[in-house]
């Protein structure tokens, strides 16, 4: 945890510790003025929860853009090198292009993890086409959860 983080942690204790002071020193603390120092505190941890649940959000979403980022410029080189003029790996082909257009839907990613995985998975498969493959099925985990560690 960061000093950012314990921020709101800190105010609260702060706010109870005076909340006890006040009644430890027994100052006319009625209950109604207990009432408005409870009102006051949980106004207080509202306020300061959604300041924090929307860092935490801009955050997130700043995080998955750039690992889209970051997978798109690693998954497209290596799509490009599975793609094959060999007509049996057609629909794979076609897969891979639909990534590479960011077309391709979740049904897509699947299908396309079980073809990548057999190119991985075949013993004559070139170290290049190795790593394009491992490439390409990071890219479809991280992205769309489909592949072997889904």
């Amino acid at each position: 945890m960061t000093l950012r983080d314990w921020v709101p942690i800190v105010g609260v204790a702060v706010s109870l510790a005076g909340l006890a002071v006040v009644l430890s020193r027994g100052r006319a603390a009625t209950l109604d003025q207990i009432r408005a120092s409870v009102i006051a505190l949980e106004k207080d941890m509202d306020r300061r929860l959604d300041a924090l649940i929307r860092d935490v959000t801009a955050r997130g979403a700043a995080l998955e853009t750039k690992v889209e980022v970051f997978w798109r410029h690693v998954a497209l080189p290596a799509a490009q090198v599975l793609h094959s003029p060999d007509p049996a790996h057609a629909r794979r082909d076609a897969l891979l292009e639909a990534l590479m257009a960011r077309r391709l839907d979740l049904d897509g990613a699947v299908e396309l993890a079980g073809l990548v995985e057999e190119v991985f998975d075949d013993p004559d498969t070139t170290d290049a086409e190795r790593i394009a493959a491992g490439q390409v099925l990071g890219y479809l985990q991280v992205m769309f959860g489909a592949g072997a560690d889904a």
